[in-house]
């Protein structure tokens, strides 16, 4: 059984990745809501047995890089997720813009050094990370969020360029998706649902490519849209 290290694991995509995959793992599960995602894998053990959950609680806006150190030292680390992040509007509290990059961008970065620290060490290794379209471009309804992840996006594109001999770096991109955490949002015919989000990642994983929009027709989306003038742009 492989063992993987997921962070952000409470998240309604991680659950649904967790459903759609098939083998069994050691699966080690750092998120800040421990009961909710406790209540979740009770329901994942009834219906996919054979499975180990560590469920552990970890706050990306504090120190808890020490606690991760031991986790990674002790154990060999087969698939590492990064999938943490806080979804927010424009007008955000300027008193809660240290949270948002503490966990959108620099808790990320953080566990990305740590993370190639051990992999390079075993000398094999595969790390997800969770970006999103926003990132790909500023639009004026949600360029603060969409900031974090070009931020995301930028430094992980960076990290592929290394080639890092038997370390494989994927960024995945969801696009619109319906979960709890975008249900005040208006929805159109391009959102899918999360149970089809999940079995995508799953299959994004498994190929180890270096980037994958989730589902894949974002990404010729995205190349029409940034072809679009400016003005075209802004009404977006």
């Amino acid at each position: 059984m492989k063992n993987i290290f997921i962070f952000g694991a409470n998240s309604d995509l991680i659950y649904e990745y967790l459903k759609s995959v098939k083998d069994k793992n050691n699966w080690f599960l750092y998120t800040k809501n421990i009961e909710n995602l406790k209540i979740k894998i009770n329901k994942l053990e009834k219906s996919k047995p054979g499975n180990k959950y560590l469920i552990k609680k970890v706050d990306f806006t504090a120190d808890f890089l020490s606690l991760i150190d031991e986790d990674f030292k002790n154990n060999t680390i087969d698939k590492i997720i990064l999938a943490q992040g806080v979804l927010t509007d424009n007008d955000l509290d300027l008193k809660k813009y240290n949270e948002l990059f503490s966990v959108n961008v620099i808790s990320i970065i953080q566990l990305l050094k740590l993370s190639l620290k051990y992999l390079e060490i075993q000398n094999y290794g595969h790390i997800i990370v969770f970006s999103s379209i926003a990132g790909d471009l500023g639009r004026s309804s949600n360029y603060l969020y969409g900031s974090t992840k070009a931020s995301i996006s930028t430094y992980v594109e960076g990290l592929q360029r290394l080639k890092i001999k038997n370390i494989y770096i994927s960024l995945l991109k969801p696009g619109p998706i319906k979960t709890k955490m975008t249900e005040k949002y208006k929805k159109n015919f391009l959102w899918i649902k999360k149970e089809k989000a999940g079995d995508l990642i799953y299959k994004a994983i498994r190929s180890k490519k270096k980037v994958t929009y989730i589902p894949g027709y974002w990404k010729f989306i995205m190349i029409i849209i940034k072809l679009l003038p400016s003005f075209l742009i802004k009404k977006l």
